[in-house]
């Protein structure tokens, strides 16, 4: 069937998605309120799909994605690079004091986030 697109059935990659990276703060399943430290993992909905694929089932893969030049955007491509990911970064340059910033999610598996 044909959609109007010419791909060709032999590309570098498999699947090859466009989305934000994330950096999630957990403290496993001690609420946030009482914890004293966090794991972090490097998620977002498209790069979770690439890198599960890469991991998973083999496939080349890839993320084209915004990126800061700082110490936690390093810690994000190291993690990125780590699951097989192939990827496309346009750069910024961080400040040094108010950004541009990686997002950072709280997560804390439902166990604490109100006080009840």
């Amino acid at each position: 069937m044909s959609y109007g697109l010419a791909i060709k059935e032999s590309g570098a990659l498999d699947f090859v998605p466009l989305g934000g990276l994330v950096h999630r703060l957990d403290p496993v399943i001690i609420p946030f309120r009482k914890a004293r430290e966090c794991e972090i993992h490097v998620s977002g909905g498209e790069f979770n799909v690439a890198a599960n694929l890469a991991d998973c089932f083999g496939l080349q893969t890839g993320i084209v994605s915004a990126m800061v030049k700082y110490p936690i955007g390093d810690l994000v491509a190291e993690r990125v690079r780590a699951m097989g990911v192939k990827p496309f970064y346009k750069m910024f340059q961080h400040n040094g004091v108010t950004g541009p910033n990686s997002a950072t999610v709280y997560s804390d598996r439902a166990y604490g986030v109100s006080r009840n």
